[in-house]
């Protein structure tokens, strides 16, 4: 902030296109050789050839700090290399693609399985966790050189396995990195929205996958189950929510019928007592009953909602639907219901 007058935003990589020298040159390197979380250093991508210029601002600096300037590039790539070796070494019988033109679920699949791997063997653990952040920091250095770029996609899956762990084993620390590939990442790119979406239109089945995702969280964090088992969890029931969308169309209904079926088809005596048919029907009718008793206000009346809830019962009675859960089944319609009058498309 002193040398530019004002709080520039931290940044990565310079690219030097233009002559600089002196003061002016050594400003510019300022702008970048801050480190910030999981950058270590400051790179200069230089398309004109400014070396001889940046030694003689050097020269102005103590040799200590000129010392830590001007490594040449090949020695940087001959580090790269070699740590990306030993990485490789540490991983020595664990088949892993890194391609990042797989699907989401099959990445995070990739990233679960090498993450297993490593952690089944604490002295693996351990080394791996020491000699990524060198890989990463020779890799900072070089990403612009064809070896870099050819195992910048294991660099990065590294990069994000051993963020993923380092997340595991200190749960309270903070995300372990921007790019850190964790449980949480898994859910909100395959679940979180498909739930958010069934809860805009079916409280019975948002709950049911909530309690599933719940779940499948408590087995993980509890340990019985690996980042690769729960990965593929969380796959399966992502494909589950998908296929709940057209769902209503196997069962013949609207939306909001197959909704109001879900509410009524969680009493196992009243499905077997009265079909699948009957059910339907009840469905079909509760629609009708529950848009024909809702007003702008009525979930704030409790006259409204006595009148709906009065409807709601005669209507099952009507069918002999089971006494024994008609008391929860008739708020689980009122609910529904709420979610009916807020519907942009009353014809769904």
């Amino acid at each position: 902030m002193w040398l530019t007058g004002f709080d520039a935003p931290s940044m990565h990589t310079m690219y030097v296109d233009k002559p600089m020298q002196g003061a002016g040159l050594m400003q510019a390197i300022a702008r970048v050789n801050r480190t910030f979380h999981d950058k270590p250093d400051g790179p200069l991508v230089d398309y004109i050839g400014i070396a001889t210029n940046l030694q003689e601002a050097l020269a102005e600096y103590s040799p200590s700090d000129r010392d830590q300037a001007g490594v040449p590039i090949a020695e940087m790539v001959a580090v790269l290399l070699e740590k990306h070796d030993i990485v490789k070494s540490l991983l020595h019988g664990c088949e892993f693609n890194s391609s990042p033109n797989l699907s989401a679920s099959d990445r995070l699949a990739q990233h679960a399985k090498v993450l297993d791997y490593v952690m089944a063997d604490p002295e693996r653990t351990e080394r791996y966790l020491d000699q990524v952040p060198a890989l990463a920091k020779a890799f900072a250095l070089c990403d612009a050189r064809d070896e870099a770029i050819g195992i910048r996609n294991d660099v990065r899956m590294f990069a994000d396995v051993r963020a993923a762990i380092v997340k595991i084993q200190n749960p309270d620390s903070g995300r372990g990195g921007s790019g850190a590939v964790e449980i949480d990442t898994a859910i909100s790119q395959l679940i979180n929205d498909q739930i958010r979406s069934v809860q805009r239109t079916n409280i019975v089945q948002s709950r049911k996958f909530s309690e599933q995702l719940d779940e499948a969280i408590r087995r993980y964090t509890n340990r019985p189950l690996t980042a690769a088992k729960i990965i593929a969890e969380l796959v399966k029931l992502a494909k589950e929510m998908r296929d709940n969308v057209t769902r209503h169309e196997d069962l013949g209904l609207s939306v909001a019928e197959a909704a109001l079926y879900d509410v009524i088809a969680q009493n196992d005596a009243a499905v077997l007592a009265l079909g699948d048919d009957t059910l339907k029907k009840i469905a079909i009718e509760l629609v009708k009953v529950v848009r024909s008793g809702v007003t702008i206000d009525w979930n704030l009346e409790e006259s409204a909602r006595a009148s709906m809830r009065a409807k709601v019962r005669r209507l099952l009675a009507k069918y002999d639907y089971s006494p024994d859960y008609e008391g929860k089944a008739i708020e689980l319609v009122l609910e529904q219901a709420e979610l009916l009058a807020s519907e942009e498309d009353p014809t769904t």
